[in-house]
């Protein structure tokens, strides 16, 4: 029986020997290297670009037969698109986009149902998600518009700034 217990023992010594041994000569994982720095974009940080303090000034021509076109100077870069809405006494509301280039956008002719436009009409300009916008839009007014400040100017419930003016006008009679 001595024997046994004898053999016992020395069976789990070399065991725990074996074991001590290996995990001692163990090397540890290697650690992980950081990950590569991003190379720096040719797009400016939010925080670097300028503010923007955007003007519209909004001129009406009213052409020999009565239908309206509005000639809109603004500093908003090329490319940028808007919407214009016009909305008048009663039921009337026309709409159509405009392009800036060079600071100048003109719209098509407002009219109604061809006939000319009189009374009193509230010019609506409204610009949607600066997201949807060229690149060469964003890389001025920023990838949420926040370059963009001033009066005309509305920011949205996730932060995005927004074109949102209006103008009155009044024509004929």
């Amino acid at each position: 029986m001595k024997k046994l217990a004898t053999l016992t023992l020395v069976v789990i010594l070399i065991i725990t020997m074996t074991f001590t041994l290996t995990a001692c000569g163990a090397e540890e994982p290697p650690t992980p290297e950081p990950p590569p720095t991003p190379e720096p974009t040719s797009e400016p940080e939010p925080d670097e670009l300028p503010e923007i303090n955007i003007e519209l000034n909004v001129t009406p021509n009213v052409g020999s037969d009565g239908k309206v076109l509005f000639d809109i100077k603004s500093n908003l870069p090329d490319d940028m698109e808007v919407m214009l809405t016009l909305s008048g006494d009663g039921d009337f509301t026309a709409q159509t986009k405009v392009t800036f280039s060079n600071g100048n956008a003109t719209s098509d002719a407002f009219s109604k149902q061809g006939d000319p436009l009189e009374g009193n009409f509230t010019l609506r300009i409204t610009s949607a998600y600066p997201s949807l916008s060229p690149d060469s839009v964003r890389a001025v007014i920023g990838q949420s518009g926040e370059a963009m400040k001033g009066q005309y100017i509305d920011i949205g419930e996730f932060g995005d700034h927004f074109i949102k003016a209006e103008f009155d006008f009044e024509f004929g009679g």
